[in-house]
């Protein structure tokens, strides 16, 4: 009797396992975004800091692999001088190599209040931002995930739809990318619940060209969440103008 308990307990347990095995799917390799709120100092200009940053980053063995200033053109409540230091680097080891930061004069950053990111990109344009140039627009919206979807769920989604509207459209050179956030608080988000889904341009008039054949055409749109999403709710995008300042691979 006492085997026969012991035998229904493991075929239990085993089938309780079994949908996490079979649900559970890989994701795309991912690189490390780290973002961080900077504001140019009185007296000095965004490309200021722009030229600055990109005198004094060091270029060494365990510099980022790309550095980026994105000054805020449409948002919400941005304030004055602000601006995004970006960072992308291969993963939380390659971040925290000993380094020092270069003393600034023409911006200053809160780097006690940094954001991480898990980044991966989506859809099918997967190099195609900033082509032959060093500045591009990028819109970004964040989205709150439902409870109990997993990353790789919600990657399937967002990659799917990303891929068919590139390949709906004639102008769209964009590359998109959704970064999860891992460290760093957001008012009102619980449990790792929060994505960026960004688009970069391959240049400033190459996200226009996108932005006018999206919303400006005469092809109706559906507008809201779509019933299969798996967002509770995402916000309006924001738009930035994007200045690369350090990569090692274009010389910057």
């Amino acid at each position: 009797m006492f085997n026969s308990f012991l035998k229904l307990t493991s075929i239990c347990f085993a089938l309780l396992l079994l949908p996490i095995s079979i649900m559970a799917q890989e994701l795309p390799s991912s690189s490390l975004y780290v973002v961080t709120s900077c504001y140019v100092n009185e007296g000095s200009s965004f490309l200021d800091a722009v030229e600055e940053a990109r005198a004094t980053i060091p270029n060494d063995d365990n510099a980022a692999n790309m550095m980026f200033f994105r000054q805020p053109i449409a948002g919400t409540n941005f304030e004055k001088n602000q601006f995004f230091r970006v960072v992308s680097w291969n993963n939380l080891q390659h971040w925290a190599q000993p380094r020092s930061l270069p003393a600034t004069q023409e911006y200053s950053c809160d780097n006690h209040n940094r954001t991480f990111h898990t980044t991966r990109v989506v859809g099918t344009n997967g190099n195609t931002a900033y082509t032959d140039t060093d500045v591009a627009f990028v819109s970004a919206r964040q989205c709150m995930v439902k409870d109990g979807v997993s990353l790789s769920e919600v990657y399937d989604w967002v990659d799917t739809r990303i891929s068919r509207g590139q390949a709906s459209r004639q102008n769209d050179n964009t590359m998109v990318q959704m970064s999860h956030k891992i460290l760093g608080a957001s008012p009102n988000v619980a449990s790792g619940r929060m994505i960026t889904i960004r688009r970069i341009g391959d240049s400033r008039q190459g996200y226009a060209r996108f932005f006018d054949e999206q919303f400006m055409g005469t092809r109706d749109r559906t507008l809201g969440a779509l019933p299969d999403a798996p967002f509770e709710f995402c916000t309006d995008a924001n738009l930035t103008e994007s200045y690369i300042v350090h990569s090692p691979g274009r010389g910057i």
